[in-house]
């Protein structure tokens, strides 16, 4: 029996030490929890970096602004408790940015406002808005995965743009020899500008919205129920393999259609 009540004093002991240290934690973690207004307030971080940095890989719940200027800059902004949850590491040529640790439900979304003089690769995996400006060069490569939205603008001599997943693509070309776009999923790729070469590969859903891209050459491979539109010059080389639909216009002399399924050709 004494044996009992000592084993039952000490539980009681403990659990009182477990009590004080709960109440440690909550206390501690007040000044970051969600009631707590300054954990809420808005900050602004700068991160060091250098113009060594010509691709980018950006994931996680971020807005990304990204600007063509003479000096690299990196500057993040948020909730004063999140902006440590924004990681930013440069090796070399290549820079990532994304999220660390557990985000704690923030009213506002995070930002970053990255200045590059050059950029050569862009790879967005984020549910957020990426906006890209001011650059131009020989070859861009920007990819896009899962629901985030990006809009480009900018004036390369080749251009390589995917979108994978749900998310949308907005380019802006500018005047360009040769653009490759590839859609895989449900999003949209909407293109505008003028080129000589464009190449299109889409699988899936997705559409395609080319028809204020002014191509001399135009080629079109489509797999599934997506739709595109494309504004051809001088020549035409479609294939369709499902039941989505083609609409192609400019009156291009050259046309070569190969047409498996459901899917139709119409010419403006």
């Amino acid at each position: 029996m004494r044996a009992l009540m000592k084993i039952g004093a000490g539980l009681l002991v403990l659990a009182f030490v477990l009590i004080g240290v709960s109440y440690s934690m909550l206390k501690a973690y007040g000044s970051s929890s969600p009631s707590s207004t300054a954990g809420r307030s808005l900050g602004s971080e700068a991160r060091k970096i250098d113009a060594m940095a010509t691709s980018v890989e950006l994931s996680g719940p971020i807005d990304l602004i990204l600007m063509q200027g003479p000096a690299a800059s990196l500057r993040v902004r948020g909730e004063q408790r999140s902006l440590a949850n924004i990681e930013t590491v440069q090796d070399g040529r290549e820079l990532h940015i994304g999220t660390k640790g557990m985000l704690l439900n923030p009213r506002h979304r995070l930002q970053v406002e990255l200045v590059l003089p050059s950029l050569e690769e862009l790879v967005v995996s984020s549910s957020g808005d990426t906006k890209v400006s001011g650059f131009n060069g020989e070859q861009l490569e920007l990819q896009l995965h899962g629901s985030g939205n990006v809009t480009f603008s900018g004036r390369y001599r080749s251009l390589t743009a995917g979108a994978h997943g749900s998310g949308n693509l907005n380019l802006n070309a500018g005047s360009t020899e040769n653009v490759e776009l590839e859609m895989v999923g449900s999003g949209q790729i909407t293109a505008s500008g003028s080129c000589k070469v464009l190449n299109a590969e889409l699988t899936g859903s997705g559409d395609l919205d080319a028809r204020h891209l002014a191509a001399e050459k135009v080629t079109v491979n489509l797999k599934g129920s997506g739709t595109s539109h494309v504004f051809a010059k001088q020549s035409a080389d479609l294939t369709l393999r499902g039941s989505g639909d083609i609409r192609v216009l400019g009156n291009p002399d050259q046309r070569n259609v190969s047409r498996t399924g459901s899917g139709d050709v119409s010419w403006e």
